[in-house]
């Protein structure tokens, strides 16, 4: 309740949008705890349902805005004019990129003139990866990825008990929710999130040698 009362007070529509999409993760993991087959499909579905309901609603707010001819928001027309000039920019560098940390002083080059300011990051990790590495770095950031997350997977798959599951899923929902916030925001720039970020995942690279709590030291 404090949480929710704080998120309320700051007016951050991003993380009011998390609530129910959080809610609705916690669901997907707590079905498994339910006795009957019964009781867990219901969990499972009305889970799934939540974040159905969770996306449509925002998109269909935000349609609705744009047909209503309402303001787009200034921080949304920003990433646009961001996204649009990072394409000339990756067509001059596509294998390998300007080099990490040569966002700030390589965009205004490419910035276009109705944006004013500076920009000091893409607004999406993912793209500033991409337009400071290249291709190249973006693939082997995706492989790096992928293996951490199918080796989680597998240690979640053979887990000795429902509790390290959920301790499993819970860490895999968050690296899950970080890698998807980041296709909007530059959430690796700020060291506080990186550094959790990396403890989850060294904590994901940990699990299969203790997933199972019965086993010996």
């Amino acid at each position: 309740a404090l949480l929710f009362a704080g998120i309320v007070v700051c007016g951050s529509r991003g993380a009011l949008l998390a609530i129910p999409l959080a809610g609705a993760f916690v669901g997907l993991v707590g079905a498994d705890f339910a006795k009957r087959s019964r009781a867990r499909r219901f969990r499972l579905a009305a889970a799934l349902s939540v974040a159905v309901f969770a996306v449509h609603f925002t998109f269909r707010h935000v349609g609705a805005g744009a047909a209503a001819g309402t303001l787009t928001d200034r921080s949304i027309t920003e990433r646009f004019f961001i996204y649009g000039d990072s394409w000339d920019w990756l067509r001059d560098s596509p294998l390998f990129g300007t080099g990490l940390g040569s966002f700030e002083a390589v965009y205004p080059s490419y910035q276009d003139l109705d944006l004013t300011g500076i920009a000091g990051h893409a607004h999406s990790d993912w793209l500033e990866l991409m337009l400071e590495t290249g291709l190249v770095g973006l693939l082997a950031a995706l492989v790096a990825m992928t293996l951490l997350v199918l080796s989680a997977a597998r240690a979640w798959l053979a887990a000795g008990s429902r509790e390290m599951r959920a301790l499993i899923a819970g860490a895999l929902g968050a690296v899950a929710a970080f890698a998807f916030h980041s296709l909007f925001e530059f959430a690796f720039q700020i060291p506080g999130n990186a550094v959790i970020f990396f403890a989850i995942m060294g904590f994901l690279l940990s699990a299969p040698l203790w997933k199972d709590k019965a086993a010996p030291l």
